[in-house]
C-alpha cells in the first residue's frame, strides 16, 4: 500500500510539473503570438493613417489647383484659401506654389510680402517633371521653415503641359508626435524610415534618431515578426508595412528581453518548483504511509460491517481526521439517498405540472399572435377600403360642387376624410410595426433616386404653400432598405411642410468619413428643447391643444423612430425656436455613384390621351368610385370583380392600362388577374395594384410583375401621376 501511495503520489506530480513546464512553454508562445497580432496592428493602424493623411492632402493639393485664384496668379488670394484648408490639419505646416524648376512662387509659411525663396533644388521636383502625377517626398530640410521635413506634391499643368507643381509640407517631430501618442507598451517604438533609410521620424529619441541614415533590410517572406537589431545594438523583433501612398515604411521595434523575458524566469521557476514539490512529496508519502495504511483497513472493515447491515466496531480510533469523516459519511449517506428519493418524487411531480402549464401558456400566446395577425391583416385590408372609397368620392364631389354655395361642405368633409385617413394610416403602421410585420431588406442603393423621388411628390404642395421645396446633390450609395427610408423621408417632409410658413424645406447630404448625413431642413417655428424627445411620442403635438387636424394627428415621427430602430439608423434633432429644425439621419456610404436625374412628369392630363381602362375590384362601392373618377377623367373604364368576369366585358378587346386590387375574392390576387389579361392580350401590359400593404416584400412582388404598387387609400393626386406615367409606356 506504501508503494502504491509513493506511485500515486508521483503518477499525480509529475504530471502536473510536465504539464506546467509545458503550460509555460506555450505560454511563452503565445505571448510572442500576442505580441506579433499587436506589432502587425500597431503597424497596420499608423501605415493606415499615414496613408490616409497623404491622399486628404493630395485630395486638398487637387482642389486647391483648381482654384480661380491660382489660374489667375491672385497668389494673396491663394494664400488665403491655403491657409483656410490647413485649419484642422495638424500635421501639415504650409502650402507652397513652385514653378516646374523649383522656384517659389507662394509660400504660406511666410509673411505676405516676404521675399521667397528664387530657387531649390528638390529631388521631389525633378520627380514631378519626369512622370507628372502626385508623388511623395524623402527627407529634406526646408529653405523657409528651416527644419527636416517632407512634402506631398500635386503637378500643375497648363494646356497639357507641366506648368509648376502644388506642395503641402509636414514637419518630421510632427510626425514623431503622432507615433508617440499611439498606445503602446512601455519599451516600444515605432519608426518611419523613407525610401533613402533615412529615418524620418520616431516615438522615442526623436531629437536625435531623426536624420540618421540606417541599413533598410527586406522584410523575411511569409514571417510577420523577426529578429534584428535597434540603431542602438539592441536586439528586437521587427514588424514593418509598407505605406501604399509614398515610398516610405513603418517599423514596430520591441526588445527580445520585454516578449521573452517574463517567460524564460516562469520556465525557471516552474522547474525548481516542480522538483522540490516532487521531493516534499515523496517524503511525505514515505513517513504518511503507515498510519495512512493501518486507518484505511479498519475504515474496509466498518463499510463492509455496513454493506452487510452489522453494527461497526466502535473499538477503532482513527487518528486521521479525514478518514474518520469517511466512516461518519457511510451513516449519512444512507439517510441522505432516502431523503433525495423523496424529493426526487416530488420534483419530478412540479415538473410535469410546470411543463403542461409552460405548454398551455405557449399555445395561449400562439392563439394571441394568430389573433393579432389576423386583426392587422383584416384592418390593413377592411379599414383601408371604405376609406379608399370615402377619399374618391370627396375629391370627386368637392370637383362637382366647386363654387356652389354649399362647397364649403364638401370641403369640410374632405378634411375630415383626410384626417379619418391618417389616423387609421398611422395607427395600422404602428401595430404592424409593433407586432414585427414590417420587414428590413437592407441593400446598397443610390440615394439621389430616393430623395428626388420624395421632391417630385411634394413639389406641388410646396408650391401651392408659396414654400421653396430643394435638395443639394446626394450623389452617394448607401446601405439601407429603399421603402422604408422613402417612407421615412416623405413623414419628415410632409412635417417640415406642415409647420412652415414662410421660407423653405431643404433636403441634403453631408459626407463625414464612412457616413453620410441625410438632413430635412426647414424654416419653420422649430421645437422647444423640453419637447425635442415628446415629439417622437404618439399623439403628441407642440402648440395644438386643439387637436386641429389640418396639422396631423401626431403619428409621422412616432412611425419614424420605429422605422429607424429597424433599420438600425440613428437620428439626430436639432432646432431653434422661431428659426427651424433639422431632422438627420446618419446612414452608411458604400460608394460613390452620379445622382440619377429623371425627367419624371407630375400630373395628368386628360386631354392627352383617351383609352380604354380596365378596374378590377370586388367591393362593388370602391369599384363605382374608381370607375367614376376614371370616367370623369375621360377614359373608356371596364369595370369587373374577377379575372374571369373581366375577360367577359372585355370581349375580345384589350385594354391600355390595368387597376386591380391587390386581394380579391376566392384568394384570387390582382397579380394574377393581371397575368390572366396580359395572356389575354399577347402584350405586357401596363399595371396598377392597389393594396393596404406596401411592406418591402410586396414591393419586391410589385416590381418582379412589372406593375406599380400604390398604398391605400390612395389620392387622386396619386392616382393621377401613376396613370401618367403608366401610360407614358405605351
Amino acid at each position: 500500500m506504501r508503494s502504491r501511495l509513493v506511485l500515486l503520489i508521483m503518477g499525480v506530480v509529475v504530471p502536473l510539473v510536465a504539464f506546467a513546464g509545458g503550460a509555460t512553454l506555450w505560454l511563452a508562445e503565445e505571448q510572442r503570438d500576442a505580441a506579433t497580432v499587436r506589432m502587425e496592428g500597431v503597424v497596420t493602424a499608423l501605415s493606415l493613417s499615414l496613408d490616409h493623411e497623404l491622399e486628404n492632402a493630395i485630395a486638398l493639393l487637387e482642389l486647391l489647383s483648381k482654384s480661380h485664384a491660382l489660374a489667375e496668379e491672385r497668389y494673396p488670394d491663394l494664400r488665403t484659401e491655403a491657409l483656410a484648408a490647413l485649419q484642422g490639419r495638424p500635421l501639415w505646416s504650409a502650402v507652397v506654389v513652385a514653378d516646374p524648376f523649383g522656384k517659389f512662387l507662394m509660400n504660406t509659411a511666410l509673411p505676405p510680402g516676404a521675399p521667397l525663396p528664387t530657387h531649390r533644388d528638390l529631388p521631389l521636383f525633378e520627380t514631378i517633371r519626369k512622370k507628372p502625377e502626385p508623388a511623395v517626398s524623402d527627407l529634406f530640410t526646408g529653405l523657409v521653415q528651416r527644419r527636416p521635413l517632407l512634402a506631398a506634391a500635386f503637378p500643375l499643368h497648363s494646356r497639357g503641359v507641366l506648368s509648376g507643381s502644388l506642395l503641402m509640407t509636414i514637419p518630421t517631430e510632427n510626425l514623431s508626435e503622432l507615433l508617440r501618442v499611439q498606445a503602446m507598451p512601455p519599451g516600444w517604438t515605432a519608426t518611419i524610415i523613407d525610401s533613402t533609410g533615412t529615418i524620418v521620424a520616431r516615438s522615442r529619441d526623436a531629437d536625435t534618431m531623426v536624420g540618421r541614415k540606417v541599413p533598410v533590410g527586406s522584410r523575411p517572406e511569409g514571417i510577420n515578426m523577426y529578429l534584428s537589431k535597434s540603431v542602438e545594438g539592441v536586439p528586437v523583433y521587427v514588424s514593418s508595412r509598407r505605406l501604399k501612398r509614398a515610398d516610405w515604411t513603418v517599423y514596430c521595434l520591441v526588445p527580445v528581453g520585454i516578449v521573452e523575458g517574463p517567460s524564460r524566469l516562469t520556465i525557471l521557476v516552474m522547474l525548481a518548483g516542480g522538483t522540490a514539490t516532487l521531493a516534499l512529496a515523496l517524503s511525505w508519502a514515505a513517513l504518511f504511509g503507515r498510519r495512512f495504511v493501518r486507518e484505511v483497513r479498519m475504515l474496509a472493515e466498518d463499510a463492509t460491517a455496513l454493506g452487510v447491515g452489522q453494527p461497526l466496531n466502535t473499538s477503532h480510533r482513527f487518528t486521521i481526521d479525514e478518514v474518520a469523516g469517511v466512516r461518519d459519511a457511510l451513516h449519512r449517506t444512507a439517510q441522505a439517498v432516502r431523503q433525495r428519493e423523496d424529493w426526487q418524487r416530488g420534483a419530478e411531480q412540479q415538473l410535469r405540472q410546470a411543463w403542461n402549464e409552460a405548454e398551455a401558456a405557449h399555445r395561449e400566446a400562439d392563439r394571441a399572435n394568430r389573433a393579432k395577425t389576423a386583426f392587422l391583416a383584416a384592418a390593413s385590408h377592411d379599414l383601408r377600403q371604405p376609406a379608399q372609397s370615402l377619399l374618391l368620392f370627396a375629391d370627386l364631389l368637392k370637383r362637382k360642387m366647386k363654387g356652389h354655395a354649399s362647397a364649403h361642405i364638401v370641403d369640410a368633409l374632405q378634411q375630415s376624410a383626410n384626417a379619418l385617413n391618417g389616423i387609421l394610416n398611422g395607427i395600422l403602421d404602428i401595430s404592424k410595426i409593433d407586432a414585427g410585420f414590417v420587414r428590413t431588406e437592407l441593400a446598397d442603393v443610390p440615394l439621389a433616386p430616393i430623395v428626388e423621388e420624395i421632391q417630385r411628390e411634394f413639389a406641388e404642395q410646396a408650391a401651392a404653400q408659396g414654400l421653396e421645396l430643394r435638395v443639394i446633390d446626394c450623389g452617394v450609395m448607401v446601405r439601407t432598405d429603399p421603402v422604408l427610408l422613402g417612407r421615412v423621408l416623405r413623414h419628415l417632409v410632409e412635417n417640415a411642410l406642415k409647420f412652415t410658413t414662410n421660407g423653405g424645406v431643404l433636403i441634403g447630404c453631408r459626407k463625414r468619413g464612412s457616413m453620410v448625413r441625410l438632413d430635412v431642413i426647414d424654416t419653420g417655428r422649430g421645437i422647444p428643447e423640453e419637447h425635442t424627445e415628446a415629439i417622437f411620442e404618439e399623439f403628441f403635438q407642440v402648440d395644438n391643444p386643439g387637436r386641429d387636424r389640418k396639422r396631423g394627428v401626431g403619428l409621422g415621427l412616432a412611425i419614424v423612430r420605429r422605422l429607424l430602430t429597424a433599420l438600425g439608423h440613428k437620428m439626430e434633432v436639432a432646432s431653434r425656436v422661431g428659426r427651424g429644425s433639422r431632422f438627420s439621419i446618419n446612414l452608411l456610404v458604400t460608394g460613390q455613384r452620379a445622382n440619377e436625374r429623371g425627367a419624371e412628369a407630375d400630373g395628368f392630363s386628360t386631354s392627352a390621351r383617351n383609352g380604354l381602362l380596365l378596374v378590377i375590384e370586388d367591393e362593388v362601392y370602391v369599384r363605382a368610385a374608381m370607375t367614376t373618377v376614371l370616367s370623369e377623367w375621360g377614359f373608356d373604364v371596364v369595370e369587373a370583380a374577377s379575372a374571369r368576369e373581366a375577360l367577359t366585358t372585355l370581349a375580345g378587346r384589350c385594354p391600355d392600362l390595368i387597376v386591380a386590387d391587390y386581394r380579391l375574392r376566392d384568394n384570387e390576387t390582382g397579380y394574377s388577374a393581371v397575368g390572366v389579361v396580359r395572356t389575354l392580350c399577347g402584350v405586357n401590359v401596363p399595371a396598377i395594384i392597389v393594396s393596404a400593404d406596401t411592406s418591402p416584400s410586396k414591393v419586391a412582388m410589385a416590381r418582379e410583375a412589372g406593375t406599380s404598387l400604390l398604398s391605400k387609400p390612395v389620392s387622386l393626386h396619386e392616382l393621377r401621376k401613376v396613370i401618367r406615367k403608366e401610360l407614358q409606356r405605351l
